[in-house]
């Protein structure tokens, strides 16, 4: 088969519109049969309007002949090197009559690549939804004595979580948990008809195909629930389809192909186990790296295959091809390909375009580039050398050295992570120092002995709260001198602190007249802080002289006290205890006044009377000490 030419182009776009104006499967089915008849006895494929004659979007490779022989032609063709350990994704098929792909037909290429057979339990029940049974399935069908054996991906019910990147639906996809041992996958499906997705190709295979249990249930719902596959929108289907096949193929960055076989060509899937017989001929095998081309590419094949009008009613009730309008939106692959017959690709000289670099060369592993014929579409490849490794010049600490501990340098690539010339770099030890935390008046301190690399610490001694500051005095009398009085400081031990030492002590200036002085007490050494004691210096007291009965009264005398006295304060009560609702007290200001008269008393009353001096210093007022108190009973 080779690319058409632009008459066949033409009718496939003529018959492309028919169907959409008509908008009815039987008006499109009855057009492809009678183009089909009107070209009975060609080989030639007609491509649809995504099929590009010049050599242009994806490749597509295609044999008619499905065998291992045919489906190793298609596979060289891709020219593709798997690297590690390679996975081999393929449908195991529901029993008993499921069109899956047969063992004969694969044998070849699965050992070819050293490959791991690999699928995940179903959601929705059948014989392939428990480990145990699918394991079964996979004996009975021919999958597990090839290559390198059999592996369900979920087999315990475990989910690994890859990030969804641009997706329309979902955010991350759960695929089976030993997704991840794998380095390259081989992906081969069968196409065939699904009555949900309406068809089911690689796209399929890569999504609900890798998808665990509970990443299928997120997938059918567009990720509303992680235990049931009902209920879901369609179309929200299958853009979640997109979504998670372009998780898989991004997470595998390239090392990924696939390869359609389209025989058996059933509406019904391979999770069918009595499919509908299949109205459409076998067409042949289709291998490509972009799903939504290789996909794009055999739902054209369909479109023109005689007896189509059941699978072509499939895909349209179900929207199908919506899937490849989402994969190619959010960049999972192209819609627009050019097929290229493997069988007949090197009957003409091709005519190659520049060298496109398909994997980049690294230090220690070779590249790969390509370069495309424009006539045929036809793939060359070839090898670019490993560009060796290019040593930084100075050492590079890869583990740093601690205490306890050695560490290790050596020289780095410039390009990529390998290392040569590795030493170890001793422990350096540790280095002690004391280190004071120091003690405040109401917290303890300590004195560590401690590594100033790790802070291992080796002892620590208390230093105890300085939480006993004293005055040896808080009040004074005036008496025209300084007052000084002494500081006593001690922890909360009850030991004293050193002066000098472990404080200083400042005292404010005056410290003679009547007022409040603050005493500073500064801790140093070992202690940190600052503490204020007060004492006071009152005014001297004064005496009554003489207590005279008046009528309904009393005068009294006092002696005088001038320095540093603001006034007298006076107290008359009945009662010689000066309780307060009986007593009665007057302010006389000025410290020259020293006889008072007091009047409209009680007649024949006792009182008691003392006197005190005062004197206000800003805000505050400082008093005496009471007189001794002096009786007298008014005069009625």
């Amino acid at each position: 088969m080779r690319i058409m030419k632009k008459r066949f182009l033409a009718a496939a776009i003529i018959l492309a519109l028919l169907a959409s104006l008509y908008g009815s499967t039987g008006i499109w089915a009855e057009a492809a049969e009678e183009k089909a008849q009107e070209q009975a006895g060609q080989t030639e494929i007609l491509p649809s309007v995504f099929a590009a004659e010049d050599g242009t979007g994806a490749a597509v490779y295609m044999t008619t002949d499905i065998s291992p022989e045919g489906l190793g032609k298609v596979y060289d063709a891709l020219n593709w090197v798997p690297s590690g350990n390679v996975a081999v994704k393929l449908s195991t098929g529901e029993p008993p009559n499921s069109n899956y792909l047969r063992p004969e037909l694969i044998r070849d290429l699965v050992e070819r690549v050293n490959g791991t057979i690999v699928e995940c339990n179903t959601a929705y029940g059948g014989s392939r939804a428990e480990t145990n049974m699918h394991y079964q399935v996979a004996a009975d069908h021919g999958f597990t004595d090839m290559g390198k054996g059999f592996v369900i991906m979920d087999e315990n019910r475990e989910s690994m979580i890859i990030p969804v990147t641009g997706g329309r639906r979902l955010t991350e996809n759960y695929v089976g948990a030993h997704f991840g041992d794998f380095d390259s996958f081989l992906v081969l499906s069968h196409f065939k008809g699904h009555a949900m997705a309406g068809f089911g190709g690689a796209i399929k295979n890569i999504s609900i195909g890798i998808g665990s249990a509970e990443g299928k249930c997120l997938i059918h719902t567009a990720g509303q629930s992680h235990t049931s596959p009902w209920g879901g929108n369609q179309d929200a289907f299958l853009e979640s389809m997109a979504d998670a096949g372009k998780s898989v193929s991004d997470y595998l960055n390239g090392n990924i192909v696939y390869v359609n076989v389209m025989n058996r060509l059933s509406i019904d899937c391979d999770c069918d186990g009595n499919p509908s017989a299949p109205d459409i001929h076998d067409i042949g095998i289709l291998a490509s790296t972009d799903p939504v081309a290789l996909d794009q590419a055999c739902v054209d094949l369909i479109k023109q295959a005689d007896g189509n009008a059941s699978f072509l009613r499939r895909m349209q009730g179900q929207n199908a091809e919506h899937v490849l309008e989402s994969g190619e939106a959010i960049g999972l692959g192209s819609r627009s390909y050019h097929l290229v017959d493997v069988e007949n690709a090197g009957e003409h000289e091709h005519t190659y375009g520049a060298w496109e670099t398909v994997k980049s060369p690294t230090c220690a592993d070779a590249g790969s580039r390509q370069r495309i014929c424009s006539v045929c579409g036809y793939i060359e490849t070839s090898g670019l050398d490993a560009t060796g490794h290019d040593w930084e010049t100075d050492d590079t600490i890869d583990q740093a050295p601690t205490c306890t501990a050695g560490g290790s340098r050596s020289i780095h690539c410039k390009n990529c992570d390998a290392v040569k010339d590795s030493e170890t770099i001793p422990a350096l030890g540790h280095s002690f120092k004391e280190e004071v935390v120091p003690a405040t008046a109401k917290a303890n301190g300590s004195i560590l002995t401690k590594c100033s690399r790790c802070e291992t610490v080796t002892n620590e001694d208390v230093i105890y709260a300085a939480n006993s500051i004293k005055l040896s005095k808080t009040s004074y009398t005036y008496n025209g001198k300084t007052r000084k009085p002494s500081v006593t400081v001690k922890d909360s031990r009850g030991s004293d602190l050193k002066q000098g030492t472990d404080y200083t002590v400042t005292y404010p200036k005056g410290m003679k007249n009547v007022g409040a002085y603050s005493v500073t007490v500064k801790f140093g050494d070992h202690y940190s802080g600052t503490e204020k004691q007060t004492f006071t210096i009152n005014p001297r007291s004064t005496s009554i002289s003489k207590l005279t009965p008046q009528k309904k009264g009393f005068t009294v005398k006092w002696k005088k006290q001038g320095k540093e006295v603001g006034g007298y304060q006076i107290a008359y009560s009945t009662s010689s205890k000066f309780v307060k609702s009986q007593t009665t007290l007057k302010k006389i200001k000025g410290s020259k006044t020293t006889a008072k008269k007091y009047t409209k008393l009680k007649p024949g009353k006792k009182y008691y009377v003392r006197i005190r001096t005062y004197k206000t210093v800003g805000k505050k007022t400082y008093y005496s000490g009471w007189s001794g108190k002096k009786s007298v009973k008014t005069k009625k």
